[in-house]
Protein backbone atom coordinates (compact mmCIF):
# COMPACT_ATOMS: atom_id res chain seq x y z
CA UNK A 1 0.00 0.00 0.00
CA UNK A 2 2.54 2.41 0.96
CA UNK A 3 4.54 1.80 -2.67
CA UNK A 4 1.09 3.70 -4.14
CA UNK A 5 0.83 6.55 -1.76
CA UNK A 6 -1.70 4.94 0.25
CA UNK A 7 -2.44 5.22 4.09
CA UNK A 8 -4.30 2.01 6.08
CA UNK A 9 -6.82 2.21 7.59
CA UNK A 10 -9.40 -0.29 9.50
CA UNK A 11 -12.78 1.35 9.88
CA UNK A 12 -15.77 -0.12 8.47
CA UNK A 13 -15.63 -3.94 6.75
CA UNK A 14 -11.91 -4.71 7.15
CA UNK A 15 -8.56 -2.95 6.50
CA UNK A 16 -8.41 -1.21 3.44
CA UNK A 17 -5.47 0.92 1.77
CA UNK A 18 -7.18 4.29 0.84
CA UNK A 19 -6.70 7.62 -0.62
CA UNK A 20 -4.03 6.52 -3.42
CA UNK A 21 -4.24 8.81 -6.91
CA UNK A 22 -7.32 7.16 -9.17
CA UNK A 23 -5.22 6.30 -12.27
CA UNK A 24 -8.74 6.95 -14.23
CA UNK A 25 -9.91 10.80 -12.73
CA UNK A 26 -6.56 11.75 -10.36
CA UNK A 27 -8.44 12.08 -7.50
CA UNK A 28 -7.37 10.22 -4.29
CA UNK A 29 -10.11 11.03 -1.78
CA UNK A 30 -12.69 8.26 -2.59
CA UNK A 31 -9.83 5.76 -3.49
CA UNK A 32 -9.73 2.60 -1.74
CA UNK A 33 -9.21 -1.89 -1.75
CA UNK A 34 -9.39 -4.57 0.92
CA UNK A 35 -6.20 -6.00 2.11
CA UNK A 36 -8.27 -9.27 2.47
CA UNK A 37 -8.93 -10.35 -0.95
CA UNK A 38 -10.46 -13.74 0.59
CA UNK A 39 -12.71 -11.59 2.58
CA UNK A 40 -13.80 -8.86 0.42
CA UNK A 41 -12.96 -8.12 -3.02
CA UNK A 42 -9.24 -8.20 -4.93
CA UNK A 43 -10.63 -4.71 -7.23
CA UNK A 44 -8.99 -1.68 -6.43
CA UNK A 45 -12.64 1.25 -6.43
CA UNK A 46 -12.70 5.11 -7.26
CA UNK A 47 -15.88 6.05 -5.31
CA UNK A 48 -16.49 8.99 -7.73
CA UNK A 49 -19.09 7.11 -9.25
CA UNK A 50 -20.67 9.98 -11.26
CA UNK A 51 -17.74 10.98 -12.91
CA UNK A 52 -15.43 8.37 -12.22
CA UNK A 53 -16.12 4.96 -10.84
CA UNK A 54 -13.27 3.28 -11.56
CA UNK A 55 -12.47 -0.32 -10.81
CA UNK A 56 -9.59 -2.50 -11.90
CA UNK A 57 -7.91 -5.55 -10.74
CA UNK A 58 -5.31 -5.10 -7.75
CA UNK A 59 -2.88 -6.65 -10.09
CA UNK A 60 -3.19 -3.89 -12.90
CA UNK A 61 -3.32 -1.46 -10.57
CA UNK A 62 0.53 -2.71 -8.96
CA UNK A 63 1.28 -2.57 -12.98
CA UNK A 64 0.17 0.73 -13.14
CA UNK A 65 2.06 2.43 -10.05
CA UNK A 66 5.18 0.21 -11.49
CA UNK A 67 5.22 -2.09 -8.25
CA UNK A 68 5.37 -4.87 -10.41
Amino acid sequence: AGQIGASLTSQGYGQRAINWICPKCGISDATYYYLDPFSHSNQAYCGHLNQCGMRMPLYELAQYFGVI
